[in-house]
């Protein structure tokens, strides 16, 4: 049997992602640690993805645990995919 996943909970997720990454851009995502090429901040992506969820529970919903797991690997995969186009743009 296939999962029904909350494409309302996605869509809020990433509108919030973009507004985010406008306003703070993809460092503030990005772990400062040094030890590897690149490492998202996992608290800054939960971030995005609770309030997203709170979103929805203001607007009476329920939100299936399997949806906010979908939605943290969709962000999580948006944020290495721009990530990695960041690390191949020339310096300017």
């Amino acid at each position: 049997m296939t999962d029904v996943i909350d494409v309302s909970l996605l869509s809020e997720s990433r509108a919030l992602l973009v507004r985010l990454l406008a306003k703070r851009g993809i460092a503030y995502f990005l772990a400062g640690d040094g030890h590897q090429l690149f490492s998202l901040e996992a608290a800054r992506v939960e971030l995005v993805v609770e309030t997203a969820v709170s979103g929805q529970a203001k607007k009476c919903r329920r939100v299936h645990p399997r949806t906010v797991e979908h939605c943290r690997r969709e962000l999580r995969r948006e944020l290495s995919k721009r990530a990695a186009d960041q690390m191949m743009r020339p310096a300017r």
